[in-house]
């Protein structure tokens, strides 16, 4: 019974937050938006949305302040950090032949506000609860959660059929899935949902900067380079959640048994 329960939950939460992203969208073409007003509409009622939900009807619990020190916190997120200075490199050079696509100030805010509404959807919702569904007992079941949560932030991408083709998609999607497994790895180890809405704003923050919010399909780079960087997020997502990082993580998120 409970199994089935937490089952439907996950479905409740698709299905009220693919009605929220719909209809906002509509709500927002209607009105004659921008892309970036329509951006920022639907991300800040969906955020609004989903807190609400969560006090009044999910109920999990979604964790900010980390558990380890700092130091261990850095070790955890290695490669992210990597990653950020990577990218900064990367805007740092851009920008020196060229303007940003669009504003500093409202790339932040736009960066700051889809890191956290996805972050809190994906790791702090849809991750618990998938938690629930399968779970602390084993690695096997702690996997099978992330998994299942990373697939989904994955599949989000499909929207992006309608203005490219297949094969892109395919690679944005599997890119997403990495990603999402690497995030949720930073989160269930840390504790805190501060570090995947860091890594994810910043990853968001350069690629708009450099890039705009055009619809248009944009360059994903060679599957073979995304088939590498696919394995590294995966790799290394297993060696954080190894099985005798286990009795952290079930001590971590003790409370979604609750």
């Amino acid at each position: 019974m409970r199994l089935q329960r937490q089952g439907i939950q996950i479905l409740e939460l698709v299905v009220l937050v693919l009605g929220i992203m719909f209809g906002v969208v509509f709500l927002g073409r209607s009105l004659g938006w921008s892309p970036t007003g329509r951006l920022l509409l639907q991300d800040g009622v969906l955020l609004v949305a989903l807190l609400a939900l969560n006090r009044w009807w999910f109920h999990v619990p979604v964790y900010l302040r980390p558990t380890p020190p700092l130091r261990d916190q850095l070790k955890i997120n290695t490669l992210p950090i990597i990653w950020m200075v990577l990218l900064a490199v990367a805007l740092v050079g851009s920008l020196t032949v060229g303007q940003p696509a669009l504003g500093v100030g409202l790339t932040l805010v736009i960066s700051l506000l889809v890191g956290c509404c996805e972050e809190y959807l994906f790791r702090g919702l849809i991750l618990g609860l998938c938690l629930r569904l399968f779970h602390l007992t084993t690695l096997r079941r702690i996997w099978a959660a992330v998994a299942l949560s990373s697939l989904l932030f994955g599949a989000t991408h499909l929207v992006n059929l309608t203005h490219q083709g297949l094969e892109p998609t395919l690679v944005q999607i599997l890119n997403a899935f990495a990603l999402g497994v690497l995030f949720a790895a930073s989160y269930l180890r840390t504790r805190s949902l501060v570090w995947p809405i860091l890594i994810h704003f910043f990853n968001d923050f350069v690629a708009i900067l450099i890039g705009g919010l055009s619809e248009e399909a944009r360059p994903v780079g060679s599957v073979i380079a995304v088939g590498a960087m696919v394995v590294l997020y995966c790799g290394v997502a297993l060696y954080l959640l190894r099985r005798q990082q286990l009795p952290k993580v079930q001590a971590n998120f003790a409370a979604l048994e609750n």
